[in-house]
């Protein structure tokens, strides 16, 4: 029913995986930078100005940083209704997900702890050639899949180290604790840990993406 409805509707996912997988890197750099600027000045004794310097860098990092994520996070919506209409234009069986929800899904709260990855699960294993059926429910989960989730969440409810200036303008530790909903952009290990599901994530785009290119060739 789904393949009659989406009949000849298949388009290429491939620029909108270049868009998600580009500004995700970039994401990944403004980390790179707001992280040396983080830590560098409170393991390295820095003159004032040069302390001036990393908070400067620091300050525009961040505002990059929150445009990379902005464009990433629209860009791979826009993906995974793709890929999802694309599943449907293929006539792959056992979907059970529309192409509006899914996107629509990975906003609504709570239920986007769960179905983000089952989405995920969904367009990787109805992309490969020769699958026109798909149990997610009783295939195993392509391999890493589970590590990138957990990582992610992680990121929701993530440990947190927050730094403070001492008497002398040395950034000293203040405190860990737990920080919900991305609350800390200033945590390293935040932005390690969302750095390292982001590396995991971009190979999924690029997979799907090549496996629906190649399942539409022979189709």
């Amino acid at each position: 029913m789904s393949r009659d409805i989406y009949a000849g509707q298949y388009r290429s996912p491939a620029a909108l995986a270049a868009w998600t997988n580009w500004s995700s890197l970039a994401l990944v750099l403004t980390y790179a930078v707001s992280w040396t600027c983080l830590i560098l000045p409170a393991v390295i004794q820095f003159s004032e100005p040069m302390r001036n310097i990393f908070v400067t860098v620091d300050e525009q990092s961040r505002n990059l940083m929150l445009v990379a994520m902005a464009i990433s996070c629209a860009s791979y919506l826009w993906w995974c209704r793709r890929c999802i209409k694309n599943l449907h234009a293929f006539g792959v069986q056992g979907v059970k997900t529309s192409p509006r929800g899914a996107w629509l899904w990975q906003l609504a709260p709570i239920a986007n702890f769960v179905m983000g990855f089952r989405i995920m699960k969904k367009i990787l294993l109805g992309s490969r050639l020769g699958v026109s059926a798909i149990d997610t429910t009783k295939e195993p989960n392509p391999r890493g899949l589970g590590i990138w989730w957990a990582l992610l969440l992680l990121c929701v409810v993530t440990i947190s180290t927050d730094y403070k200036e001492d008497s002398s303008g040395k950034l000293v530790l203040e405190g860990v604790g737990l920080k919900i909903f991305f609350g800390n952009l200033k945590s390293p290990m935040q932005m390690i840990v969302h750095a390292m599901s982001i590396v995991i994530f971009m190979h999924y785009i690029r997979v799907a993406t090549a496996d629906q290119i190649n399942k539409a060739r022979h189709q």
